[in-house]
């Protein structure tokens, strides 16, 4: 356990200062972005991207997360999967190329089909790339992994700016979307020199399946639910509408998704070496929970009290009208960060098939929800999520605390500093705001720094046992020489 222990910590070092790296580098470009695009762009490239997942998910079925979980694997399970998701990844592009007048006309949005042919080479790329990436995973490559997502991101945000300074709009994102995809899959093959064989059997396809198919189902499931909103605002309100709305929600979950990425990459197969193992399992989902959190929470709570200033003098005027979705959305981001510990935790325990009924409860539920929502613009959908979303959440959390054997009380007990300290910060960025008057910039800067200083003050008064622990997490890490200039330097030559 030990060993695994220190293989974590270096998960977290390599993975973590990736993300790390990779969102300052996704901000800035974002930020830039937006000054140099219109809201519509950001429509048309919302609904193509959702189309393009939703179908890249029946061509996938989660093999490559299949392949991980498996106790055993050798050439015969990688050719084969291989060979399929070389076929489903051409069968899928394919079909949304055939698609995509139908798929324009639905929603009346000219050039839409023209991004979706393009967009559909992702399906390939993806295809093709699946398995040096699992075998990554798999082997605990952290490392190698870490540097794959940075050059790749590098790649997307070079060529999405040099085009959008160009004025080519929506196509800088759509051409950065296939940089990226193309840069991660090369990557890959040149890391773990994957070479596939010509052997094939349906048995040990089967045997991937199996596993994979309660998890794809979830993650369709899943796509649904986070991405009606996209698709009933598209169509009922317009696509500068939902330009508007992708925007606010983009900025406020962007942060999670990210963190999301980590806690996947590494504890999922963490968590499927540690399944017989209770107490580390425990350990684990706790540890994870409340790092985690200490690092959403302020995260929304600043980006609530703060978000007219970032918009208008960030962003630019042209963004004001997401300034109150944003700020509605801030609740669902901290509540996500909560929810994306809990699904490698039953994926790496085999209960993938309670994922997939928890995707289906949701996606029902907030599909109703957003209809309704949809009534009152895109105010209405962001409180359709806060208002419903926080249950779905409850349900989840149920499911997780039974899996990892944790108490409702200790779950309450972890998140509690980072809570208390965000409280407390809320308060002292209010009061400083009231005192101030207006947002103005200097207002703007002044709430950022008073919310940071109150926020680590009320940690290190409060709660010296969390300083402690990151403290010596730091000092794990640097005693493994996982230091952010050697990850840079690595990645330089």
């Amino acid at each position: 356990m030990r060993e695994l222990s220190e293989t974590t910590v270096k998960a977290f070092a390599w993975t973590g200062t990736a993300k790390a790296i990779e969102q300052a580098i996704s901000w800035a470009i974002s930020i830039w972005l937006v000054r140099l695009l219109v809201p519509e762009d950001y429509g048309l490239m919302a609904l193509a991207t959702m189309s393009i997942q939703f179908v890249n998910y029946f061509s996938e079925l989660s093999l490559g997360a299949g392949l991980v979980q498996k106790r055993d694997v050798d050439d015969v399970d990688l050719s084969s999967t291989f060979w399929f998701l070389a076929a489903s990844g051409t069968a899928a592009a394919t079909v949304i190329y055939s698609l995509a007048a139908f798929i324009e006309g639905f929603f009346g949005m000219a050039r839409l089909s023209d991004i979706l042919r393009v967009l559909s080479l992702n399906c390939v790329i993806n295809g093709l790339g699946t398995i040096p990436h699992c075998m990554l995973d798999r082997e605990l490559q952290f490392d190698r992994k870490a540097r794959i997502d940075i050059v790749a991101n590098l790649s997307m945000g070079v060529v999405a700016l040099t085009l959008a300074n160009a004025g080519q709009g929506v196509w800088s994102l759509v051409c950065g979307s296939l940089s990226r995809n193309l840069s991660f899959t090369v990557q890959a093959y040149c890391t773990w020199p994957y070479r596939p064989r010509l052997l094939f059997s349906w048995q040990r396809l089967r045997e991937v399946v199996s596993f994979g198919l309660h998890l794809s189902g979830s993650k369709i499931l899943a796509f649904v639910y986070y991405n009606v909103d996209n698709l009933i605002i598209g169509k009922s309100l317009g696509k500068t509408a939902l330009g508007y709305y992708y925007t606010a929600f983009h900025f406020t979950t962007m942060p999670v998704e990210k963190l999301s990425m980590i806690i996947n990459q590494v504890n999922f197969p963490i968590f499927a070496r540690l399944r017989d193992h209770a107490q580390s399992v425990k350990f684990q989902f706790l540890g994870t929970t409340k790092y985690i959190t200490l690092a959403i929470f302020p995260a929304m709570a600043g980006l609530f009290l703060t978000a007219e200033g970032l918009v208008r003098y960030v962003f630019g005027s042209k963004w004001l009208p997401i300034v109150e979705p944003l700020q509605i959305l801030c609740v669902i981001g901290a509540v996500r960060a909560m929810a994306v510990v809990i699904p490698p935790l039953l994926m790496g325990k085999g209960r993938a098939d309670a994922l997939f009924k928890y995707s289906l409860a949701s996606t029902v539920v907030m599909t109703g929800a957003i209809l309704i929502g949809v009534r009152y613009g895109i105010n209405g959908v962001a409180w359709a999520w806060v208002l419903v979303y926080p249950f779905l959440f409850a349900y989840l959390l149920g499911l997780a605390l039974r899996e990892s054997h944790v108490t409702l009380r200790e779950y309450a007990k972890t998140v509690a500093p980072s809570l208390a300290a965000t409280t407390g910060m809320v308060i002292a960025v209010k009061a400083y705001q009231s005192a101030a008057g207006s947002m103005s910039f200097v207002g703007f800067v002044g709430s950022v720094i008073i919310g940071v200083a109150v926020y680590g003050g009320m940690l290190m008064v409060l709660h010296r046992e969390v300083v402690a622990e990151v403290k010596a997490a730091i000092g794990m890490i640097k005693a493994q020489g996982y230091r952010v200039s050697v990850l840079m330097s690595n990645l330089v030559l």
